[in-house]
C-alpha cells in the first residue's frame, strides 16, 4: 500500500485536533504515566480526547492528574474492580467519541508524528479497519532512533500475524465502529487474540515497520504482565484454541502455530535467562 511522508517539524506540537480518542489502560503507573501524557502533548496532530481507564489502582495515584485535564481534554474512568487491560480498553472504547481509537499503555510513549501519520493514512484508505506499527526499546543509554521518511503501511495477512504479532496493542489505531472488542477479563495475549480474530473475520489490517512507539523496558521478561513468560505463552496457546473453535483455523493450522509458538517461547526464555545473568 501507499506511503506517508514525515514533515520537517517532527518535534513541534500543534493545536490541530483530530477525530481520534486516545485510550490508556492504567494500573498503579504513577511513575511513568506522565511520560506517556507528555508524548501525547507533543503530537503534531492532537487527539480530541484522552481517556485513562483506572483498573482499580485504589491508591490515589491519579489524583494529581488535574493539571492535564484542560490541556489534553483528559477524562479518567475509575473501575470498581481490577479486571485487566482488555476490559479497561473496552470500557474506554465504549466511552470514546472519536471516529478512531488509538491505544497507548501507561508505561510507553509515542513518536511526535505517530497520530498524524496513522490518522492521515487511515483516512486515505477507509477500507482498512486496524493499523499498527513496530516498536523500539529506548533508554538513557539507547535513545530513540530516527524514523526514516516516507513511512509505508502494508496489508497484514493471517499467516504473517500468526507467525509474528505485527500489531502490538500500544501501536493500534482502530475504527471505533467495528463490531469487535477485546475479550473481557483475558489478561494474557488479549491484544493478540483481538487482532487475530479481527483479521480472520475479514477486517482489513495494515502495519508499518517504522517504530513509532517507544518501550522503556524489554517486551518480555522485564516487569508487569509481560514478566510472566509462561502465563503469556499459555495465553497465546489459548488464542489458537479459540480461533480453532471459532472456525478461523483448521486443526492442522492450530497444531502448527501452537508448536511454532512453543519454539518462540523457549527462545525467549533462554534470552531472558541469559539477560538476567548479565
Amino acid at each position: 500500500m501507499n506511503k506517508v511522508t514525515l514533515s520537517a517539524a517532527s518535534t513541534t506540537s500543534t493545536s490541530t485536533a483530530s477525530a481520534i480518542s486516545v485510550v490508556i489502560p492504567y494500573f498503579r503507573a504513577r511513575g511513568v504515566i506522565c511520560r506517556a501524557l507528555k508524548s501525547i502533548e507533543r503530537q503534531t496532530l492532537q487527539p480530541m480526547e484522552v481517556i485513562i481507564v483506572d483498573d482499580y489502582s485504589n491508591d490515589g495515584s491519579l489524583e494529581w492528574l488535574d493539571a492535564y485535564s484542560s490541556r489534553l481534554n483528559l477524562k479518567v474512568i475509575a473501575c470498581p474492580e481490577n479486571r485487566g487491560p482488555a476490559t479497561a480498553r473496552n470500557i474506554g472504547w465504549e466511552k470514546a467519541k472519536g471516529l478512531y481509537i488509538a491505544f497507548l499503555d501507561a508505561d510507553d510513549a509515542w513518536h511526535p508524528e505517530k497520530l498524524e501519520v496513522q490518522y492521515q493514512w487511515m483516512k486515505t484508505y477507509p477500507s482498512v479497519a486496524i493499523t499498527g506499527h513496530s516498536t523500539q526499546v529506548v533508554s538513557s543509554a539507547c535513545p530513540p532512533k530516527d524514523i526514516k521518511s516516507p513511512i509505508y503501511f502494508k496489508p497484514v495477512s493471517c499467516l504473517q500475524l500468526m507467525l509474528k504479532n505485527k500489531l502490538p496493542p500500544q501501536t493500534l489505531m482502530i475504527k471505533r465502529d467495528i463490531p469487535l472488542r477485546f475479550q473481557n477479563d483475558k489478561r494474557y495475549s488479549e491484544d493478540y487474540l483481538f487482532v487475530c480474530e479481527a483479521l480472520c473475520r475479514g477486517f482489513t489490517c495494515a502495519a508499518s515497520s517504522s517504530p513509532m512507539t517507544y518501550l522503556y523496558k524489554e517486551a518480555y521478561g522485564a516487569s508487569g504482565l509481560s514478566s510472566n513468560l509462561w502465563e503469556m505463552e499459555k495465553g497465546e496457546l489459548e488464542v489458537y484454541r479459540y480461533l480453532l473453535k471459532a472456525g478461523c483455523l483448521t486443526r492442522v493450522e492450530q497444531l502448527f502455530f501452537s508448536a511454532y509458538s512453543v519454539v518462540k517461547f523457549l527462545r525467549r526464555w533462554f534470552l531472558v535467562s541469559l539477560r538476567n545473568k548479565i
